[in-house]
């Protein structure tokens, strides 16, 4: 049974009402911003915690890319200005062909790495070796783009077509896989392998002009830049700094890595298996704890958990 309000509540919920029909909460809201915003502003304008000064123009835009990213665990990096007329395949600089001593036909630099490094490096004279090791990145990222729409698109088709995943087996013609797709499809994947082949060999070919050897070009493009000085301190880098270097090498263009200092994570193994598989990954070794607690309590056969860091 209800009991019945007193009458103070009674007062409390008549003046309450009477707030609301004035519009005195509307005005509070207008006078005092959400914290929320606050607390944005504020971690932007934050000092560097490499230097311990005020904030330079180019790390408040990082901050503010990140926190418009709202990605976990990378840190937005816009990186330098660079010339960007020589990003496009299509363009003379990589199309037009010239006669050299060697070959009985005309070369482009997408036909030999080395040939066309040293075209680059003559059609493109305001490239610095930095500038052509970047624009090395940018197609080899270019090309395993490509090279994913390119099996995601035959996969769907091989589907559809045949009721089965796509298997390296069922790979026929090149360029399109199988004659049984439909022409539109069979076009677009004519188009991404060409595309896909190209990156690959604009990316050699400026790899060769900013002096590197070429079969370093996909087993660590970014070694040198691993170690070298901060740019915050012009000092050598710190451990935790070349850990973001590398993460940075695998990270969605644009973003630089920042990973966090310790992981915990809960693994499992079943009695048939012979490895340990990951369940849960926590920050606080106290939630990993009960976490896995809590899995091995609830679990509907026997198992083991543990917990590890990194």
């Amino acid at each position: 049974m209800k009991r019945k309000p007193t009458p103070a509540q009674i007062a409390a919920r008549e003046r309450f009402a009477e707030m609301a029909r004035s519009g005195a909460f509307k005005r509070r809201v207008k006078r005092n911003p959400s914290i929320g915003i606050k607390r944005k502003r504020k971690s932007i304008t934050r000092r560097s915690q490499a230097t311990g000064r005020a904030p330079t123009r180019r790390l408040i835009m990082r901050r503010r890319a990140t926190a418009a990213l709202r990605q976990r665990g990378y840190f937005a990096n816009p990186g330098r200005k660079s010339p960007t007329r020589a990003l496009d395949t299509d363009s003379p600089i990589y199309r037009d062909r010239v006669r050299v001593r060697g070959w009985n036909v005309p070369v482009s630099p997408l036909m030999d790495a080395d040939v066309g490094g040293k075209l680059l490096r003559a059609r493109l004279p305001e490239f610095s070796k930095g500038n052509h090791e970047s624009a090395a990145r940018y197609f080899l990222n270019e090309n395993k783009r490509l090279q994913g729409a390119w099996s995601a698109l035959i996969g769907r088709e091989h589907r559809r077509v045949f009721g089965k995943e796509f298997r390296p087996e069922d790979y026929k013609i090149s360029g399109i896989g199988r004659e049984e797709y439909s022409e539109s499809v069979k076009d677009k994947l004519r188009a991404l392998a060409r595309a896909e082949s190209d990156a690959g060999s604009a990316a050699a070919a400026h790899w060769r002009a900013a002096g590197k050897r070429l079969f370093t070009l996909r087993s660590n493009p970014g070694r040198k830049s691993l170690t070298r000085r901060s740019q915050a301190t012009g000092r050598a880098p710190t451990s935790r700094l070349i850990m973001r270097r590398r993460k940075t090498l695998r990270a969605p263009k644009g973003f630089f890595a920042n990973p966090n200092s310790r992981l915990y994570r809960v693994l499992e193994r079943r009695p048939s298996a012979s490895s340990w598989s990951p369940v849960g990954s926590f920050l606080n070794r106290e939630r990993a704890m009960q976490y896995a607690r809590a899995y091995h309590k609830a679990a509907a056969s026997p198992v083991a958990v543990k917990v590890m860091t990194g």
